[in-house]
């Protein structure tokens, strides 16, 4: 979704706070540059949130603005900007932090919540019910929006692949934006320490394969091999 693109919820709460605005002042207000500045202003357009026409007057530049949808969209970015964030946006905005800004795969994200809640003393904050990968919670993926709505991390998903039945395969890359950054770590030193380093500790497992990943994990949490279909690729004969 454009929503979740780089500069994007940028470019909707200024139209929203100025009105309609050329690329160019679009392009010195955010301080992204033409190509992706661009590129997201037409991914907007596709998805209904803005407009885009060629001014009648000189130096006929094109002319952006917000459609109703863009609006309701924009004034809902503005609230979330303001709403304090649940433990849940938290705790992933730590991680993030402790992983050095970035983490790349849905999975692992999921699988680090849960290895988080299973091994420290903090409540259980996300559902999760075993599915294809192992314990699944949409509640994890949830939170990720809103910080991503919030303007707080960047969501990319990257294609990588084709399967044997037409469907690309992605890698979903969650990275914090600056405003994040600074507030992911303001969040990491509040945390206690036994919790920050269970963090920390999670870089050797972000840097692995995910197969070798999820080898390591259903071996620690055999509860959940057999309710995936990945045990024959996982686990062997």
């Amino acid at each position: 979704m454009a929503l979740e693109k780089k500069l994007a919820k940028e470019i909707l709460t200024l139209l929203y706070e100025k009105g309609e605005l050329s690329i160019s002042k679009i392009v010195n207000e955010t301080g992204g540059n033409w190509h992706t500045v661009i590129r997201r202003i037409e991914e907007l357009r596709a998805e209904g949130y803005v407009y885009a026409d060629r001014s009648k007057k000189f130096p006929f530049e094109r002319i952006v603005g917000l459609t109703n949808k863009g609006k309701e969209v924009a004034l809902e970015l503005m609230r979330l900007r303001e709403t304090p964030l649940g433990a849940g946006e938290r705790l992933i905005l730590a991680l993030l932090y402790a992983l050095g800004g970035e983490l790349r795969g849905s999975t692992k994200l999921e699988k680090f919540m849960y290895m988080l809640q299973r091994e420290t003393n903090i409540k259980e904050i996300f559902n999760f019910f075993p599915y294809l990968h192992g314990p699944f919670s949409i509640d994890v993926l949830n939170s990720a929006r809103i910080l991503a709505l919030a303007g707080l991390i960047e969501i990319e998903e990257k294609v990588w692949g084709i399967t044997e039945d037409g469907y690309e395969k992605t890698l979903v890359i969650y990275k914090l934006t600056e405003r994040g950054r600074r507030m992911a770590e303001d969040i990491f030193r509040k945390l206690p320490s036994h919790i920050q380093e269970k963090l920390i500790e999670f870089n050797k497992d972000a840097k692995k394969p995910l197969k070798i990943f999820l080898d390591e994990f259903y071996k620690k949490y055999p509860e959940f091999k057999k309710k995936t279909i990945l045990d024959a690729w996982i686990l062997g004969s």
